[in-house]
């Protein structure tokens, strides 16, 4: 018997997901990780160190299905893991619309100068949440923080946002729910708002990529550490147009509590938190997100087979180089991946080659650890001996085996090599 609307309700109220390691290749969404590279390694360089690894704090954007209802697919992935509560999001965003559509309508009229722009604006956003695979907006997401009682982040490139925005009029933004702490304010429960701020993590969403037309979640990789996220917040220039739902419009305090001081022009500061609010659960197998093929790995706890192609194996390792190229051992793993690669692409007819222990301590140690090894083999052909009984090895069979793909990672993975080589010695420089 599935949830009801308002048990799923309840949920996103409180509950944040947090990707497993073992299945960030095969949701991660690898073109939005590139576009939000540079902006990702920032997030990870501003936050404390895992206290078990002493790797930095993992986040990247999942992937979310491109049918039209992308905004409330990432929110439903954000606070459980599962695109499957995106229809009860739209069905309460659109109530939230229709329902207090005077209050909407009143902000509007501020960010637009007219009550025509006000009208317009209201009436199209509400017949698109109505509309099953509409496009959805920046309204939308301020009512869909007001749906949840906790703010929504939208963030794109680092770039981007500095050239054309933050805000309501802007392409990113922190959507506060301005509606519900208005309404704790008329009551003088100021300490409600800073406590329902303060302690609810934001759901924080990215562009999917620089054509800015789909929507993707931002997650934390396991739970060891609660992750900060910048806190976009317009500045306010003279001549400009209003931004109704951020300061000075709004108390400035209502974005003090998300976060911190950084001293950026773009973004007023790092949300930080203790620890989640609610368990995450566990992703389903049977979620969208997943290939059929992929369905029997996960419920078993194993990293999922992506397809064998030279792009899927490009784009584990750059989800690779994200999620440990600050590590120390990081050169070790490149090395040891090259090697093993190579001994591939040298000696087809090695059949020693084509066999990995996975419990040997030495490869666990180099590479087997970290996340995008295993899968980069499972992309290369590359099974586990018995997914029904054992998880011990992986093996090559003839049959799978690609010896120019083999090649052309290896040169990939050599190039990688030379790069991070090149870096160090500019670091070094500088």
């Amino acid at each position: 018997m599935g949830s009801s609307p308002e048990d799923v309700l309840r949920s996103a109220k409180i509950q944040s997901y947090a990707c497993p390691r073992n299945q960030v290749c095969a949701l991660v969404d690898a073109r939005a990780l590139g576009y939000l590279e540079g902006f990702l390694q920032e997030i990870a360089q501003r936050n404390p160190r895992s206290p078990a690894t002493n790797e930095p704090a993992i986040v990247v954007p999942l992937r979310t299905s491109p049918d039209g209802n992308c905004l409330v697919n990432a929110v439903s992935i954000a606070v459980s893991g599962t695109e499957a509560h995106s229809g009860v999001l739209r069905e309460k965003m659109a109530a939230e619309l229709t329902d207090n559509g005077n209050w909407y309508h009143n902000k509007l009229v501020i960010a637009h100068g007219t009550a025509e722009a006000a009208t317009k604006e209201l009436e199209q956003a509400k017949q698109q949440a109505s509309s099953p695979q509409a496009f959805l907006g920046s309204l939308h997401m301020l009512a869909l923080a007001n749906v949840l009682e906790r703010p929504v982040i939208l963030v794109a490139s680092r770039e981007n946002m500095r050239t054309l925005g933050v805000g309501y009029h802007g392409l990113a933004g922190t959507f506060l729910p301005v509606r519900v702490l208005e309404g704790l304010q008329a009551e003088q429960e100021d300490p409600a708002a800073k406590s329902l701020l303060a302690q609810k993590r934001p759901v924080v969403l990215a562009w999917g990529s620089e054509a800015r037309d789909h929507f993707v979640p931002l997650m934390g990789v396991g739970t060891e550490i609660s992750v900060g996220f910048p806190v976009p917040a317009p500045l306010a220039n003279e001549g400009e147009l209003p931004d109704p739902f951020s300061p000075p419009q709004v108390p400035q305090a209502w974005i003090d509590y998300l976060c911190r001081s950084c001293g950026e022009q773009v973004y007023c500061g790092c949300w930080e938190a203790a620890s989640f609010t609610a368990p995450p659960p566990s992703i389903n197998p049977e979620s969208k997100l997943f290939h059929p093929h992929q369905a029997a790995a996960a419920s078993l706890g194993t990293s999922v087979e992506p397809p064998r192609t030279l792009e899927t194996a490009v784009d584990v390792l750059l989800l690779l180089k994200h999620a440990h190229s600050e590590n120390a051992e990081y050169v070790t793993l490149l090395e040891t991946l090259s090697k093993m690669v190579k001994n591939l692409a040298d000696f087809p007819a090695e059949a020693k080659y084509r066999k990995i222990n996975l419990e040997n301590a030495a490869f666990q140690k180099r590479c087997g650890r970290f996340i995008g090894s295993v899968e980069l083999f499972l992309a290369l052909g590359f099974q586990y001996d018995d997914q029904a009984t054992s998880l011990a090895s992986l093996t090559l069979p003839k049959e799978r085996e690609n010896g120019e793909l083999n090649r052309r990672v290896a040169g990939t993975l050599g190039s990688m090599l030379a790069q991070y080589g090149k870096d160090i010695m500019k670091t070094t420089q500088n």
